[in-house]
């Protein structure tokens, strides 16, 4: 019987579905913010409920769970907790609703919990007016604004905060992780393989686990590093290596036909722009410095330094552009648009 290719729909969805089943559900789950925990079990313990909260971090370092866990040690319902997109619900109109729909009682809890992710997004109008709400908050209402860029927000907002800053996503965290999760989905993964994961990852829990979970999709329970180097180390490397090629030719045509070789393999346009952005900073740093070549020796072979060192054109500008690439992707709700238009502007 001929089994049905997955499409790209049915892959992310199965991403979803395990991230999800393994977002944390308490504070003792949580990997990563010990100190962020920490005081919001000793608020809980003592008291001391504040009425606004600024989350500060990468995006994937568990903001949005930690809120979510919160609401549920303060005993908030479901039904009580709101959350907002702050990107897609940024204009005035969308904070005059909450600010005319706070004042009203939580339905069966003692507060009611506003979560606003990426609330950086918010007009300057938008921002004024939860200024408002901030400034006089009703006793049963309690803000969770969760951010990846704190210094956008108004100097005023941020006063009238607890503002928590959340580390960025270890290397050991993310291991520990996978390593947990790959026990309890009974997943053979040797420690090589691990690394891998976390390292690719870049800091964010929720890549970490959708790359787990497509690794898992393609090589199935029994997973070694031989096998994810052949089916997507070997293939991404040299899709970054072709796109540096190009770079350094200042060559559009060939920028946009590794682009095309991106969509058709599938790869995630985030990671793969990390690593470009990642062997950029490499090769800056050992065309200028004969102690940083020294101190990639271990990272690279002979024959990968010796292509990074004839990649002469490739500038800090040309870093700048990547850094800003990457910013894109990131935040884009479209990343092959946003990905296509930096290639444009790249040369």
């Amino acid at each position: 019987m001929t089994q049905k290719k997955q499409t790209k729909s049915e892959k992310q969805t199965q991403n979803q579905t395990l991230y999800r089943k393994y977002r944390p559900k308490s504070f003792d789950n949580v990997y990563g913010q010990k100190e962020v925990v920490d005081v919001l079990k000793n608020s809980i313990k003592n008291n001391a409920i504040s009425h606004a909260y600024l989350f500060s971090g990468t995006r994937g370092c568990g903001k949005t769970s930690i809120a979510r866990i919160f609401a549920n040690e303060l005993g908030i319902s479901k039904d009580d907790v709101y959350e907002i997109d702050g990107a897609s619900n940024r204009k005035i109109e969308d904070i005059r609703e909450i600010r005319n729909n706070v004042s009203v009682l939580p339905i069966s809890s003692e507060y009611k919990m506003y979560i606003i992710d990426e609330a950086h997004m918010l007009t300057k109008e938008a921002s004024n007016a939860l200024l408002k709400t901030l400034e006089e908050p009703p006793e049963h209402v309690i803000f969770v604004l969760a951010t990846t860029e704190k210094e956008k927000f108004l100097d005023t907002i941020i006063s009238r905060c607890q503002v928590f800053d959340f580390n960025r996503a270890d290397l050991e965290s993310i291991t520990n992780l996978i390593s947990d999760i790959a026990k309890k989905e009974k997943v053979k993964l040797d420690e090589n393989s691990l690394k891998y994961i976390a390292k690719q990852a870049h800091g964010s829990f929720r890549d970490a686990v959708s790359l787990f979970q497509k690794i898992i999709s393609v090589l199935g329970q029994d997973i070694d590093f031989e096998k994810i180097k052949k089916e997507f180390e070997s293939n991404s490397e040299n899709l970054v290596d072709d796109f540096l090629t190009a770079l350094n030719a200042k060559n559009k045509e060939q920028l946009l036909q590794v682009y095309l070789s991106l969509k058709e393999k599938d790869f995630d346009l985030k990671i793969f722009t990390q690593n470009v952005l990642e062997k950029v900073r490499h090769l800056l740093l050992i065309s200028n410095s004969k102690d940083f070549e020294n101190y990639y020796q271990n990272l690279y072979s002979k024959d990968e330094m010796d292509f990074l060192k004839s990649l002469e054109n490739i500038n800090s500008l040309d870093l700048k552009k990547i850094l800003e690439t990457l910013d894109n992707v990131e935040k884009s709700s479209n990343p092959n648009i946003a990905f296509e238009i930096s290639i444009l502007n790249l040369v």
